[in-house]
């Protein structure tokens, strides 16, 4: 009796294909699909230091990335100055016209000159970062 039993419990070991079930690992992952890691093109490598660094291609790839992300700010990579949006001069507007179109432009372009500081002063930090 002991005997089928123990018929029964290895049958019940069995798989429909008729093999021994057997028990893994759980560190052992098999039949798991393998991803295989492409490099982003964009990606911004690693600078490495010595004889043989890789700065023009972490320069260009910092310029890119740059450039894409902060727009104008992002110049500063690539000219290696940054380029400050010059004030409107108020000596070429005449305030005395009587229709005050010459008012009205030298406010929309003083308007535009404060939209342009104010992007610079928030994305100068974030592209520190970037850098860093």
């Amino acid at each position: 009796m002991g005997d089928s039993n123990q018929k029964q419990s290895t049958k019940s070991n069995q798989d429909k294909s008729g093999k021994d079930e057997k028990k893994t690992k759980p560190w052992h992952h098999r039949n798991q699909p393998t991803e295989s890691k492409r490099k982003d093109p964009e990606a911004i490598p690693v600078l490495k230091y010595g004889p043989s660094n890789n700065f023009t291609k972490f320069r260009d790839a910092l310029s890119k990335a740059a450039l894409k992300e902060f727009g104008p700010v992002g110049k500063l990579i690539k000219q290696e100055k940054l380029e400050m949006p010059q004030e409107p001069d108020r000596a070429e507007y005449n305030f005395a016209d009587p229709n005050g179109l010459d008012r009205a432009i030298y406010l929309e372009e003083l308007k535009m000159y404060n939209r342009r500081l104010e992007e610079y002063k928030k994305n100068a930090p974030k592209l520190f970062g970037l850098i860093l």
